[in-house]
């Protein structure tokens, strides 16, 4: 989203099953100009700017398509450059021909939270609520994170959204539309890293359920309104109290985008000459017109992505990593209290003593994950897979570690596991085997 600093919305962390849910109305605004900076980032809550501190020193190494400057352990470092690696082939796959700087561009990595402020605040940005950010100023720009104290699927997700639209920038236009910006990062966002390939194309239920309530309560925006909308009225509306708020805006664009790419080969053939168009810097009502035609209608656009919407089954293995995400996160708190289920049986009979539950926050939409729903305790069975599934805890030898978490019997096995950081800290990580 290009905006200001004081952009306000929560990060993506998925949310699982069917679920209750309650709405945390944003934070109002207040009515600044626009500044000169422009900064595309997930934020959990308003706080007051952080003070300005002396920049962290870091040393860099290059990768093919990145200028990696960090003070973390180079090991680490490496390997977080090397999923960026993949994610940008897989941009620069499903993104190609495009006229644009090809230049490395620069991604910034900080071992605390405290190193990532002081950077950032040394350009005047209020980055103590981001998980992660792009920003671009008049002198520097970068792709800016933090390892110590943060989950690595939250992370790498972040990453995927945020390298989007650096990637955006760089490749396709700074005038990139905002419902298609801010689409395609959610797409990518959502993607898996399995065996050195990021995966695409994946479609949560918790995403297709809001969107399906967004369209019956009509909370949804107009598509000739939100093709045309700039950045500024993004912003405003993501701080309207109607409906969700930012959460229907996101989960409106990526839907638009999934659309686009998975429905059929003409749509995803008339998508790609609609940014082709924007990258040779012809109006978004241009672009429209050119790509999808002289006669085409946003709002017959908009019926047939409605209708593609309500029949879209969600897809297992995002399902799955949310459930994993879950479960994993009992088998923490159960941990605390020195209790080691070893079957996912045990897990779901610890829950009558301990009930546990998990809060997930997807741009201000508040849900709550409980123990009491017997359905995140069983497999996930897939319609069309007739291979059996199965939950399985699988402890390791350090026992001041919970148990891994593994579903099985899907495409690819789901581990979700706690290790810890230099600091002892437990950080969450999904490894799709």
């Amino acid at each position: 989203m290009m905006i200001d600093r004081r952009w306000t919305s929560a990060p993506r962390p998925p949310i699982p099953l069917s679920l209750r849910s309650r709405w945390t109305p944003p934070i109002p605004p207040a009515s600044p100009p626009m500044p000169k900076w422009i900064i595309l980032a997930f934020i959990i809550a308003a706080a007051a700017p952080p003070a300005l501190a002396e920049r962290p020193r870091t040393e860099q190494f290059n990768t093919k398509h990145y200028n990696v400057r960090t003070n973390v352990d180079r090991a680490l470092a490496k390997q977080i450059a090397m999923h960026m690696e993949a994610v940008y082939i897989e941009y620069e796959r499903r993104l190609a021909g495009f006229r644009g700087s090809t230049q490395r561009m620069d991604l910034y990595l900080f071992g605390t939270q405290e190193d990532y402020l002081a950077f950032l605040a040394e350009f005047g940005i209020d980055a103590r609520h981001t998980a992660g950010i792009f920003f671009m100023g008049p002198a520097e720009s970068g792709l800016v994170t933090w390892t110590e104290g943060q989950s690595r699927s939250r992370m790498f997700s972040i990453l995927q959204h945020e390298g989007f639209h650096q990637f955006a920038v760089a490749r396709i236009s700074p005038n990139l539309p905002i419902w298609a910006n801010e689409g395609i990062a959610e797409y990518f966002a959502e993607a898996v890293m399995v065996r050195g390939t990021l995966r695409t194309g994946r479609a949560s239920s918790a995403r297709i359920d809001r969107i399906r309530l967004a369209i019956a309560r009509e909370w949804v925006v107009p598509f000739d309104e939100l093709l045309s909308m700039s950045n500024e009225q993004w912003w405003q509306r993501s701080q309207s109290d109607r409906g969700a708020g930012a959460a229907v805006l996101y989960d409106q664009a990526w839907s638009m985008v999934y659309f686009l790419v998975h429905a059929d080969e003409k749509l995803r053939a008339a998508f790609m000459n609609y940014l082709k168009a924007i990258n040779q810097r012809k109006s978004p009502e241009d672009a429209f017109a050119e790509a999808f035609g002289d006669g085409a209608s946003p709002r017959s656009f908009e019926r047939r992505w409605q209708e593609y919407m309500l029949k879209l089954e969600p897809d297992p293995i995002t399902t799955a990593t949310m459930q994993a995400e879950f479960l994993v996160h009992g088998m923490r708190f159960l941990h605390e209290k020195d209790i080691r289920p070893r079957a996912i049986v045990q897990l779901k009979t610890e829950r009558q003593e301990f009930s546990f539950r998990l809060m997930r926050n997807h741009h201000g939409l508040v849900t709550e994950v409980a123990a009491s729903d017997d359905e995140n305790f069983e497999p996930p069975r897939p319609k069309k897979s007739a291979r059996p599934t199965a939950i399985k805890i699988r402890a390791g030898r350090d026992r001041s570690v919970p148990a891994d978490v593994v579903i099985i019997g899907l495409e690819y096995p789901i581990r979700a596991r706690w290790k810890k950081d230099k600091r002892g800290q437990l950080n969450l990580e999904v490894v799709y085997e």
